[in-house]
């Protein structure tokens, strides 16, 4: 453990390092599961098994610690290795001392869920939540005075302009570059890409840029994690979605046609003991 002061002289906690050294491998998980893990509330929990044999690596929850969800989430997930990380350290909170070093990363992981029936359930219902409305349309007794006020169809010009994109059809309306996008919260934005990239495979920047109106830098981010950038061939300068979240892939007839189906790209960064 260690402690000192700053130059302010303000103090600083004690710190446990003494798992400092020991290897871990962090994990990025579906959102799905990371919610239904961050409900338990215990210590000691064991949340699944992983498996190391014929050359693939596999994990198993525990649907008893899982909690009621566990019925609707698949039971077994592959674990896909990435390339090296640069040093990490995994830090906690503990309440005495207040911060532990955890150990060093040694693997960096993500989990795929493997396809069963449960799984192809998840994927409609989320499909099905993502295209439910939400909002309600009220009659009003009287139109407002243009003086007074101003109504704004800002969700019937996108509604239009994403289908227009899914058509195929260059919209003419044209944002103020000055106008700030506003972020979109990552489920919501990403529930929005499955639905455009089921209309169509393929879509640039700019067009995904018009169609969800977001700023270019935080599109770019969440589209990173969701698909692949071709940077070559006859796809050159377009996105299309990365095979694991595709359902099949398309035929010839069916990227025509723009129809794919999505999967779940929600996921947190946890820690797997």
């Amino acid at each position: 453990s260690t402690q000192s002061h700053g130059e302010s002289g303000s103090f600083l906690q004690k710190m446990d390092t003494r798992y400092a050294n020991r290897r871990v491998w962090l994990v990025k998980i579906p959102h799905f599961l990371a919610d239904s893990w961050n409900k338990i509330d215990a210590d000691n929990v064991e949340l699944g098994k992983v498996h190391i044999g014929d050359g693939q690596v596999s994990l198993t929850i525990n649907k008893e610690t899982a909690g009621p969800a566990a019925s609707k989430m698949p039971s077994t997930y592959e674990i896909q290795f990435q390339s090296e990380p640069a040093s990490m350290k995994i830090l906690s909170e503990t309440k005495e001392p207040k911060y532990a070093l955890e150990g060093s990363v040694e693997h960096l992981c993500s989990l795929k869920p493997i396809r069963d029936a449960t799984y192809s359930q998840l994927l409609k219902d989320r499909l099905k939540q993502s295209n439910t409305k939400t909002r309600v349309v009220l009659p009003m007794d009287e139109a407002p005075s243009s003086k007074s006020s101003t109504i704004k169809f800002d969700l019937h010009q996108k509604l239009a302009a994403q289908q227009n994109l899914a058509d195929g059809v260059k919209t003419s309306a044209k944002r103020d570059p000055k106008e700030k996008r506003e972020r979109m919260e990552r489920d919501k934005l990403e529930n929005l890409l499955f639905v455009m990239f089921e209309r169509k495979p393929l879509y640039s920047l700019v067009q995904l840029v018009e169609a969800t109106e977001q700023p270019v830098v935080w599109l770019k981010e969440v589209l990173s994690d969701l698909c692949i950038y071709n940077k070559k061939g006859p796809n050159k300068s377009f996105y299309e979605l990365k095979p694991e979240y595709q359902a099949h892939k398309p035929t010839p007839a069916a990227e025509e046609e723009g129809s794919t189906v999505k999967e779940e790209p929600e996921a947190k960064r946890q820690k797997l003991k």
